[in-house]
C-alpha cells in the first residue's frame, strides 16, 4: 500500500522526538536536582523545633515530619519522572496505535483482494463447467446421430 511507506518515517520522527524531548525534559528536570535533608540537617530541626509535649508525642510529632519531607520527595521525584518520560511513552502509544490501524486495514484489503479473487475464479470454474458440459452433450448429440444414420442406412457391405 501506498501509505506503508510513510510509516519508517513517521516512526523515525516519534523516536526523533521523544528522544529530543527527553534530552530538554531531563536537562530541565534532573539538572536541578536537590539532594533531600536528612534527618538531622537544620531544615528538619527547625520543624522538630515546635514538637511539643511528652517524648512519646515529640517522637510522634518526628517522625511525621520525616515521613512528610520523605513523601514530598518521593512525590517530587516521581514528577520529574513523569514530566521526562510520560510524553515519550505517549508518543510510543499512540504510534503502536496508528501501526495497528494500518496493519488492520492492510489485513482487511488483502482479504478483500483474496475474497474478490477466490470468486473470480469460482466463476471461472463454473464457465468452464459449463462449456465442458456443452462439448459433452454435443459429442454425445454426434455420437447418437451416427448411430441413427448407421442404423437408418443399414449395415455397409463389403464387395466379396
Amino acid at each position: 500500500m501506498r501509505e506503508d511507506r510513510h510509516m519508517p518515517i513517521l516512526k523515525w520522527c516519534a523516536v526523533a522526538v521523544s528522544v529530543l524531548w527527553m534530552a530538554a525534559a531531563g536537562w530541565g528536570e534532573l539538572s536541578k536536582i536537590a539532594l533531600p535533608d536528612d534527618f538531622r540537617s537544620a531544615s528538619y530541626k527547625h520543624e522538630a523545633e515546635h514538637c511539643a509535649g511528652s517524648f512519646a508525642s515529640r517522637y510522634e510529632c518526628k517522625s511525621s515530619i520525616i515521613i512528610g519531607n520523605d513523601n514530598s520527595t518521593f512525590y517530587d521525584w516521581a514528577l520529574r519522572l513523569a514530566i521526562v518520560f510520560m510524553p515519550p511513552a505517549l508518543i510510543g502509544i499512540l504510534y503502536s496505535k496508528v501501526q495497528e490501524r494500518r496493519e488492520r486495514q492492510a489485513e482487511e484489503e488483502r482479504e478483500r483482494r483474496a475474497l474478490a479473487q477466490l470468486k473470480r475464479i469460482r466463476a471461472e470454474q463454473a464457465e468452464l463447467r459449463r462449456q465442458h458440459e456443452e462439448a459433452r452433450r454435443a459429442a454425445q448429440d454426434a455420437a447418437q446421430q451416427t448411430a441413427q444414420q448407421i442404423i437408418a442406412t443399414g449395415p455397409k457391405r463389403r464387395p466379396a
